[in-house]
């Protein structure tokens, strides 16, 4: 009986032990989202005569501050008199527009996209921004075409993203599952580039994500 009881608490001690180095791999194995500010310079040129370079820079703005967290994003547009702010909340799937010195906020539904796709092209050749080796994703569509550079050490969960249809966030976040350091679009109005110039981890408070309390209108 003496044998069996060892016997029995050596087995119930190793499973233990396994059950524990199983969850504690699990654990460590999970890739954590990223969370934090990354900063962008931006620049942004017309391709119409109704609208000059400086009116297009100046609407957007010369430099990005994004804040990201748990599928949540803020967009601040520095130096922009015309969008300051895009604001997407994941729960939501809705983009809403803060325009400067105007106290309605403008909406896109995250899940409509009319526009369809007409090539999706993946390259492996590493472009290095701010210390980050990164590929390069290009999404044509008929209304833009879109190239993102990412960084894959730089996890997003695609999950939160995959409603976000509109832009085809959709497809680029299940494709690299990466938070993007540069991102060129190309529209028949305008053209604009956005590359990474800082990134720091760090905490995000929920509030930053709240809403200012204006009248909403879906565009």
């Amino acid at each position: 009986m003496f044998y069996f009881y060892i016997l029995q608490h050596m087995l119930l001690r190793f499973f233990i032990f396994f059950y524990l180095f199983f969850i504690s791999c699990s654990i460590f194995s999970q890739e954590i989202d990223f969370q934090g500010e990354i900063t962008y310079s931006q620049n942004v040129i017309s391709k119409t005569k109704e609208l000059t370079n400086t009116q297009v820079q100046n609407f957007f703005g010369d430099t990005i501050i994004a804040i990201v967290k748990n599928g949540n994003y803020r967009q601040k547009n520095i130096n922009a008199t015309g969008v300051t702010d895009v604001i997407y909340l994941s729960d939501e799937n809705r983009l809403y527009f803060i325009l400067k010195g105007i106290d309605t906020l403008y909406f896109l539904d995250g899940s409509i996209d009319t526009s369809k796709v007409i090539s999706i092209q993946k390259n492996e050749t590493l472009d290095t921004i701010i210390g980050f080796p990164c590929k390069s994703l290009t999404i044509n569509s008929t209304a833009n075409k879109l190239t993102y550079y990412y960084a894959e050490s730089l996890y997003i969960n695609p999950n939160y993203f995959y409603r976000h249809i509109l832009f085809h966030y959709d497809i680029y976040s299940a494709e690299s599952k990466s938070i993007y350091l540069k991102c060129i679009t190309e529209t028949d109005l305008l053209k604009g580039e956005s590359i990474a110039i800082n990134i720091v981890h760090k905490n995000i408070e929920d509030q930053v994500f709240i809403l200012p309390d204006f009248p909403k209108i879906q565009k």
